[in-house]
């Protein structure tokens, strides 16, 4: 006979193997994130132009995610991982992608060994988590380098969870703090993990079984919930430090601007249609716009959940899981289900990233149910439930590969949705920005036939006008972001560059100056801020700008030139070489950089570096086709 050591041996063999199981299949759905780059939604506000994210670990960069609000949303942590990689990757897309890959298959193998714990089935745990790691509406919060805090919170939320689970087992005061621990570097990680108490306290109700039928059961529950009041504070203190943040940022839509019934009813039929998409995720998009809903749409939304409703509640006692996983789904959802509305989405694939655990648990444990009583072949099903992971895997491997680039993404989202002005604002934004203008005309104008008033179109048809040199068009559409949004940063600097090419710095001045109190780390207006200064002859009070923009972005080379030649010109020649210097090893196909550094070096009397540049200027100017830059350079050559 084996004794308990050999079977303990089997018992960990058998994990390991269905770990690697599920991490392979993972790795494989997820394979084409090896070709993605940075998005132009998000992407570029998170990391690749955040000016302070994008220069990596740094005490400044710490003290900016501890103490900032980042696009919004207070999330530290979230913010920490990202300066890590960045100093660990730079700024390559694949490499930050792969590590919310390895969150998500941390987070399917978290979810593996819970619910093992939990219910003692590997068949059932293991399908948990396939369903987790491999459904297509799980793609968006993988796939999207901003979407970091989705996978991070939801694996410190995990760990929570098993180190509750352990104390419930084993309750020590270690145990405790460990899972308060866990809970506060989740809502750090990002704050929608808030209603983690209520779902631990589901988990009480089955299957940990914590409650008796004999007893009363508000006795029971108060005694539950009173043992998790430090859980509850956090989570109330968390929530609230969110509200406050994204209505300081006009994130949160103001009641007066949609009714509370015409938000009930988008959260009714945002809940059907999860639960659509989970069984048939077909015509899956970045956003979701948001619509008038029908009264017929709205009778079926609400005979779904409240027919699956009653029955999980009729069922409790016999089949605790369909209420419990059902609870599960409703609550995990209730923060952005739409009744405190930040931003402008209907719903989203990514809201449903921990609450559709409740389904796959009250589904698995069912079929397996059925399987002991004899309703079901065990065989059959196993294969069943096989191939709907399976298909669920393809989907997801092609649902991936629209993740690809800005482009790929909006594109497929017009493909799926109807009106979708953030489809369009932001197709035209990235065509805008490939020099494609005629295109982006065009979606930016649908844009705004569908909503006048869309920040990013009018913004982008403002740069798409100024790209053609029509200044007046491009102000008039600045002024009409200005005109709801005062404190607008890009309006507001973009309206600052049109108003400098027009001559009217003064005007131009105050732009800036909204914008750079708005933004105090916004380098490109301060190197735009120094621009007028210097011209209007405040050459100290524009090298401090200009010293602040390399402050903000040490890369910046608008800041090195321009700082360059304001240095030259108060005499400061050695900095300024210093400079010009940096500039060309920024960009060193740059004709004229090297051009500039030339005639610096030429000018201090430095006669044998400046030929020797001049010689690279008149090298690069060749190779590059810049006519005008050669002939420069060979002037200045024949002076030698």
């Amino acid at each position: 006979m084996k004794g308990p050591t050999s079977r303990g041996r089997k018992f960990r063999w058998m994990q390991v193997a269905l770990g690697l199981v599920l991490a392979t299949a993972t790795l494989w759905a997820y394979a084409d994130l090896r070709t993605h780059e940075f998005l132009l939604y998000d992407d570029n506000e998170y990391v690749s132009e955040h000016p302070v994210i994008r220069r990596g670990l740094s005490w400044e960069g710490i003290v900016y995610v501890f103490t900032q609000p980042h696009h919004a949303t207070w999330h530290p942590l979230t913010g920490l991982s990202h300066l890590l990689d960045v100093t660990l990757f730079g700024l390559s897309a694949p490499a930050h992608l792969a590590v919310n890959l390895a969150f998500h298959i941390a987070n399917a193998l978290l979810l593996f060994a819970l619910w093992w714990r939990l219910l003692d089935s590997a068949a059932v745990s293991f399908w948990i988590a396939a369903a987790f790691a491999l459904h297509p509406l799980h793609v968006e919060s993988v796939a999207w380098v901003s979407e970091r805090k989705d996978v991070l919170s939801t694996c410190l939320a995990l760990l929570a969870t098993h180190a509750y689970v352990g104390w419930v087992r084993q309750p020590t005061g270690w145990r405790w703090w460990s899972v308060a621990g866990w809970y506060v570097a989740a809502l750090l990680a990002k704050p929608m993990v808030v209603t983690l108490p209520l779902l631990l306290l589901l988990l009480d109700f089955w299957p940990l079984r914590r409650t008796q039928a004999q007893r009363p059961w508000f006795e029971q529950w108060w005694r539950l919930a009173r043992e998790k009041t430090a859980l509850f504070v956090l989570a109330f203190a968390f929530g609230v430090i969110t509200i406050a943040a994204q209505t300081s940022r006009g994130a949160v839509e103001p009641l007066a601007a949609s009714p509370l019934s015409f938000r009930l009813a988008n959260a009714c039929l945002a809940y059907a249609l999860y639960l659509r998409d989970l069984v048939w995720p077909l015509g899956l998009a970045v956003f979701y716009p948001r619509r008038a809903v029908s009264g017929t749409e709205l009778a079926l939304a609400i005979s779904v959940l409240a027919a699956t409703t009653t029955i999980a509640w009729v069922w409790r006692r016999r089949c605790p899981w369909l209420w419990v996983g059902w609870l599960w789904y409703v609550i995990a959802l209730a923060p952005v289900a739409g009744l405190v509305q930040a931003g402008d989405q209907a719903r989203a694939d990514r809201f449903t990233y921990l609450a559709l655990t409740g389904i796959f648990v009250a589904v698995g444990w069912q079929t397996r149910e059925w399987v002991a009583r004899g309703r079901w072949a065990a065989r059959g099903s196993c294969v069943a439930g096989m191939v709907l992971i399976g298909w669920w895997s393809a989907r997801t491997a092609v649902q991936v590969r629209y993740w690809r680039n800005t482009e790929t993404l909006f594109r497929h989202a017009l493909e799926v949705t109807e009106n979708n002005h953030v489809a369009h604002a932001n197709l035209g934004a990235d065509l805008l920005r490939q020099g494609r203008v005629d295109e982006a005309f065009f979606h930016l104008d649908r844009a705004l036939a569908i909503r006048p008033y869309d920040p990013l179109a009018r913004l982008s048809l403002g740069a798409a006008y100024a790209a053609r040199g029509q200044w007046n068009e491009a102000l008039d559409n600045y002024r009409q972001v200005l005109a709801v949004r005062p404190n607008h940063v890009s309006a507001n600097f973009n309206a600052a560059l049109v108003l400098m090419e027009i001559g009217q710095r003064d005007a131009a001045r105050q732009h800036l100056e909204v914008a750079l109190r708005e933004d105090p780390h916004h380098s490109k207006a301060w190197v735009a801020l120094g621009r007028i200064l210097l011209d209007s002859n405040e050459r100290d009070p524009a090298i401090a700008a200009y010293r602040r923009a390399l402050e903000i972005d040490p890369r910046s080379v608008a800041a090195h030139a321009q700082l360059a030649v304001a240095l030259e010109q108060a005499g400061n020649t050695e900095e300024a070489l210093v400079h010009y210097r940096e500039v060309t090893r920024l960009v060193p196909q740059d004709a004229r950089a090297w051009f500039n550094l030339a005639a610096a070096l030429r000018d201090a009397q430095r006669l044998a570096q400046a030929k020797e540049a001049f010689a690279q200027a008149l090298a690069v100017a060749e190779r590059t086709g810049e006519r005008e830059v050669a002939a420069r350079v060979r002037e200045a050559l024949g002076q030698f």
